[in-house]
């Protein structure tokens, strides 16, 4: 799913209809209309207000509505495509891995952590996160290695 195609939508406008079942996605920009940073929240007005009183460099803020179920997700996809330069730290996802971090889905990938590196090595990565299917045709690798 792209996420450079959501319906995006400028702050301060929001929906009145909104429910507790979804959450935020917000993206804060400078004034040359770069990407500064990617976050998500359940309170948008506190925390973009919150962006604009500890970041002078923040010109203004664009938000989507996601279910809650999906936001470490997006955002994580969204901090991954485009590195914005204050986001630091990458929220835990199902969709994107370190390869330490899949060892605790795929026990096979702590057994066997050298192969694990080697056959990591012909997957794009991000920063050190492998997508999931990547990771998947890793594993599926490492099987086809120990039945030969």
């Amino acid at each position: 799913m792209s996420h450079d195609n959501l319906p995006w939508k400028p702050y301060p406008h929001i929906n009145d209809s909104e429910t507790s079942s979804h959450g935020y996605i917000y993206a804060l920009f400078d004034h040359h209309d770069n990407l500064l940073y990617v976050g998500q929240t359940t309170g948008l007005d506190s925390r973009i207000r919150a962006h604009y009183s500890d970041k002078p460099q923040v010109r203004y803020a664009k938000y989507i509505e996601i279910p809650l179920s999906e936001l470490n997700d997006v955002e994580a996809s969204l901090i991954l495509r485009h590195l914005p330069p204050l986001n630091k730290t990458v929220p835990k996802n199902t969709a994107y891995y370190t390869l330490e971090g899949y060892q605790k889905v795929d026990q096979r990938f702590y057994s066997n952590r050298v192969a694990a590196l080697r056959l990591a090595r012909q997957f794009e990565n991000i920063c050190g996160y492998y997508h999931v299917s990547d990771l998947a045709e890793i594993s599926e690798q490492m099987d086809e290695e120990v039945t030969l």
